[in-house]
């Protein structure tokens, strides 16, 4: 940018390297959190509920599939 400036491309005004180099910085800055937003937690409750959810599915699946395979549901839920 400061080369456009340099071959009159971009028009030089008072302060015009400071706000760039500003923005420049806070870009960069914005581009680094992104990988700390990626590697976040995921909040305490939401992993419990998961959780709720996954163990009712395994206790209620051999009840579920009895109806159609009979006594062979509880040893096929467990594979």
């Amino acid at each position: 940018a400061l080369e456009g400036v340099d071959h009159a491309a971009l028009r030089d005004s008072p302060g015009f390297e400071e706000r760039l180099l500003r923005e420049l910085t806070q870009i960069r800055a914005e581009m680094f959190s992104i990988g700390d937003f990626q590697a976040g937690r995921m909040p305490l409750a939401y992993v419990q509920l998961v959780q709720v959810l996954v163990d009712s599915l395994v206790i209620i699946a051999p009840v579920a599939l009895y109806a159609k395979l009979g006594a062979l549901s509880i040893p096929l839920c467990g594979l």
